[in-house]
């Protein structure tokens, strides 16, 4: 595991509470597992970490993504989503490889609808032929 995940996890696991995870994993169907940190506490955190550590450099953006969304609990989904958000508008056409694991991997509203509203829409306006190599799979 890189260490940025390692130090990202580490602080959320600081602030995690196993009583607010409850109803958070019941009101997603149990479906995921939950450190039960309510969303405004995950920003705050997440702004903490890349004031402190800074945003991974582009070349270790999709590791970094692919390390945190491996994780079991839906915080870290979230952490990805917020760093993805920060760094959609730089990213190379080919990255379009990773967003398509982060819609089709643990997939459910809350992150579907995030990527679909914000990082594909962004990648496609910005590379509008990549819509090309991703159908001609």
């Amino acid at each position: 595991m890189i260490d940025y995940v390692i130090h990202l996890k580490s602080l959320y696991y600081a602030h995690a509470d196993p009583i607010t995870a409850e109803p958070m994993k019941a009101y997603m169907r149990h479906q995921f597992e939950f450190l039960g940190i309510k969303t405004p506490q995950q920003r705050n955190l997440l702004r903490q970490f890349i004031a402190e550590q800074g945003l991974p450099a582009l070349e270790d953006l999709a590791p970094i993504l692919c390390d945190l969304w491996d994780l079991p609990e839906r915080e870290f989904q979230y952490a990805t989503l917020g760093l993805l958000g920060r760094c959609e508008k730089e990213l190379p056409a080919d990255f379009i490889d990773t967003i398509e694991t982060l819609l089709t991997t643990k997939s459910w509203w809350d992150t579907v609808d995030t990527l679909a509203c914000g990082t594909v829409g962004t990648h496609f306006r910005r590379y509008p032929d990549v819509r090309d190599l991703t159908l001609g799979r």
